[in-house]
């Protein structure tokens, strides 16, 4: 993921973050492992009503950003993001190297828009045609 995200900023990508986690956490986490840093975290220090599932966040950044919606694409490993993304009309992409579980790899890919099984795929979905 490091070179991936790193090459996504480098040409004109905008990582922007919505996790169960506190946003201090992440942003340690992109520090410690030399990571860029998200434009945008939201994380569980909001109130309920505003966190994941909640389509809050992703309206949030899509206007924030000033961006369309077909120019987002939202990448989990777990439901409640992939609905989140569903809710919200915009793309998902199932990051399918996160589980092994059978049942949960097929729920999460029956409902994504793309679904990858690994690093690479990630990578060469965002940059299909370069």
């Amino acid at each position: 993921m490091h070179d991936l995200l790193w090459r996504y900023v480098n040409e004109g990508g905008t990582i922007c973050v919505i996790s169960h986690s506190m946003k201090h956490t992440i942003i340690r986490d992109y520090k410690n492992n030399d990571l860029p840093e998200p434009s945008i975290i939201y994380g569980w220090e909001l109130p309920p009503e505003k966190r994941k599932p909640s389509i809050w966040p992703v309206e949030s950044i899509i206007e924030k950003l000033r961006l369309n919606k077909e120019d987002v694409l939202l990448v989990d490993d777990l439901l409640p993001g992939i609905q989140m993304a569903r809710d919200a009309h915009i793309d998902a992409c199932g990051a399918g190297w996160a589980h092994d579980i059978k049942e949960i790899k097929e729920d999460i890919k029956n409902k994504c828009t793309y679904y990858v099984e690994s690093v690479k795929e990630l990578e060469d979905l965002l940059f299909e045609g370069e």
